[in-house]
């Protein structure tokens, strides 16, 4: 197979000179908000339960475990991107290498994006993206809490049409 095409649909770590990049609205972040306060409180109980029977480094233990678990939490809400380049739109987030994800969709397949506009979008800028699969008219890919998501489909349906005029 000489002439495949699968093996550079989507490169992320080498963007593309003309490749967009959309992040999540400030607002996507509240996301993480309850699993914060269930880390603190543990943290906070932690150091009750455990100081009354003087286990000193089992509390260094929960505070470090569940420091480093807030910050894991907030990276993982911070990697998630809108990437639009030559070969599709994509959807990416992930941290760890194990646990890294991109989904998307080839401009072959896209029939349209449009975004849901509402109180909550229009107060905080912040979109929730749907890309529709051009045979079957289904969302396949849907991003939600977008920055500047009118701008993203705006540039997607504008690089679709035209490469479906050509």
């Amino acid at each position: 197979m000489a002439n495949d095409e699968s093996t550079n649909l989507v490169d992320i770590n080498q963007p593309s000179a003309d490749q967009k990049t959309f992040a999540l609205a400030w607002v996507g972040y509240f996301a993480v908000l309850p699993i914060v306060i269930f880390y603190i409180l543990i943290m906070v109980g932690a150091f009750y339960l455990l100081n009354e029977k003087d286990l000193g480094s089992a509390i260094y233990g929960v505070y470090a475990f569940g420091t480093i678990s807030i910050i894991y939490e907030i990276a993982l809400i911070r990697s998630v991107k809108l990437i639009i380049n030559d070969n599709g739109v994509w959807a990416i987030k992930g941290v760890l290498p194990w646990k890294k994800s991109c989904i998307g969709l080839q401009w072959r397949n896209i029939g349209i994006a449009a975004y849901q506009n509402n109180l909550y979008t229009w107060i905080f800028k912040a979109y929730r993206i749907n890309v529709e699969d051009r045979y079957t008219g289904k969302v396949e890919m849907s991003v939600p809490n977008i920055s500047d998501g009118k701008t993203a489909v705006s540039c997607i349906n504008m690089t679709l049409a035209e490469k479906h005029s050509t």
